[in-house]
């Protein structure tokens, strides 16, 4: 997902308005779901580290 996102992350400065605003659009979109799937990992990391205590 993140190759992704910096794919569209170029696409931002995009001399074509709409094309530089949909990337943009795109790429928040994406960046919050990676930072939500982060928070998911970590969440079940912690899980596991308390149930092997």
């Amino acid at each position: 997902m993140q190759p992704r996102a910096a794919a569209i992350g170029i696409l931002v400065e995009h001399k074509n308005v709409k094309i530089a605003a949909v990337a943009k659009s795109m790429y928040e979109r994406i960046a919050n779901r990676i930072e939500r799937e982060k928070e998911r990992k970590q969440r079940q990391d912690e899980g596991r580290e308390q149930r092997f205590e």
